[in-house]
């Protein structure tokens, strides 16, 4: 068997082997054993360095986001309670608008049911088939399809009670990963209650990848990725980034601060996207579609910015335009909705449906539910919201969706 290698290579062995001889020998000078040193490092491999890539409708540099990765070990494990009942250069990306559609100041309204339930925020469906959410407290509550609830108090260690649970995301692993909202830490708690805690900064929105790991917002202008065991790699980003979503590609998206949408491999590349706001709020809410790209809303607008990162952009109609939309959420059939503030002022949210065209439809459930950004599908296939209102006794409901 030959062994093949280029010119270079091989003339480099020959003055390796020679200069090799005269170091065995004891004659070799300072400089040729830098020189050797070179020559044995660069034989090795030497220095690679990233490819850069770029898309086809909207080109764009992609290269390593800079990162640092720690070990966070668990700093306390709590027995559950007694239950009471880098830099990437940023694309311009082509842009298309679309009228937007006219929608009744007074929405249609549609019927809700009110679940006796402490006030919160964060729903997600949990592993067990219950609901999930965050207190207006320092408390995880847990409710069955039935509407039985059972809160779990979190005793908060690292800040001295002082921290608040603000969003919640059902974990690889089959428990229930969380955030606080002025505590650096991200807690896990198992479907019985057990929670432990890790003591690294995280504020706000948190997801599964489907790398199997945690992403949630620092509350700096960085992204940590984390696995379950506590290994954590944190990316740097140019703006302060919102919420963040899986995207169909399996890469994570999110929206940022100035008028930015970033895109994150599981493997660190980073590439953000610049796409035009028409007022200072920037982007908020993000979900992957049915269609296979990305939806988005901020500044009285909707958006739809596929994989590769062409955006098309409409107004939103008047009764969501510069209102602030939490969570979203999507049912079986592909439908995507959010809640919103009444335009008129109200105590009232609205319930609102994104429509593939880029318009929303709008109804107001009856009887009001308070001022709520949190919404997910249950595993009866009805929408349930969260009402935001402190000492609202009746924080949860429940909407069977309107036909399409």
């Amino acid at each position: 068997m030959t062994e093949e290698s280029s010119p270079g290579t091989s003339s480099g062995k020959r003055l390796t082997n020679r200069w090799l001889s005269r170091l065995t020998g004891g004659r070799a000078t300072r400089i040729e054993l830098y020189v050797v040193a070179a020559l044995i490092f660069a034989s090795a491999g030497g220095i690679s360095y990233a490819a850069i890539s770029s898309s086809g409708s909207a080109p764009s540099a992609t290269k390593n986001a800079t990162s640092t990765t720690t070990t966070i070990p668990p700093s306390t494990t709590i027995a559950s309670t007694e239950p009471s009942s880098t830099t990437s250069s940023v694309t311009t990306t082509s842009l298309t608008t679309s009228p937007t559609t006219s929608v009744p100041v007074w929405p249609p309204a549609i019927a809700a049911t009110r679940l006796t339930a402490p006030e919160g925020w964060g729903l997600t469906l949990g592993p067990d088939g219950n609901i999930w959410y965050v207190t207006g407290g320092l408390d995880v509550a847990r409710v069955t399809p039935s509407g039985q609830v059972t809160l779990f108090p979190y005793n908060d260690t690292l800040t001295n009670g002082q921290g608040t649970v603000s969003a919640i995301t059902t974990g690889p692993d089959g428990n229930l990963w969380f955030t606080m909202l002025n505590g650096d830490k991200v807690g896990r708690i198992t479907p019985a209650g057990d929670v432990t805690e890790f003591d690294t900064p995280a504020q706000g929105m948190i997801v599964t990848g489907s790398d199997g790991d945690l992403w949630f917002r620092t509350g700096q202008r960085s992204i940590s990725q984390m696995t379950t065991g506590g290994v954590v790699t944190t990316y740097s980003t140019t703006g302060l980034p919102q919420e963040l979503a899986e995207g169909p590609d399996g890469n994570i998206w999110f929206t940022e601060t100035g008028g930015l949408i970033g895109r994150l491999t599981p493997d660190g590349q980073l590439t953000e996207f610049s796409v035009p706001t028409t007022g200072g709020t920037g982007w908020r809410a993000i979900i992957s579609g049915a269609d296979g790209n990305l939806w988005f809303f901020g500044d009285g607008q909707v958006g739809r910015i596929t994989t590769s990162g062409v955006v098309t952009q409409w107004p939103a109609s008047a009764a969501i335009a510069g209102d602030g939309v939490g969570q979203m959420t999507r049912t079986s059939d592909g439908r995507i909705w959010f809640v919103t503030g009444d335009p008129l002022g109200s105590a009232c949210s609205d319930l609102a449906e994104l429509n593939p065209d880029g318009t929303e439809s709008v109804w107001r459930p009856t009887p009001c539910i308070g001022f709520s950004k949190a919404i997910t599908v249950g595993p009866d296939g009805n929408l349930w919201l969260s009402s935001g209102v402190a000492g609202d006794s009746q924080g949860l409901a429940v909407i069977q969706p309107p036909s399409s």
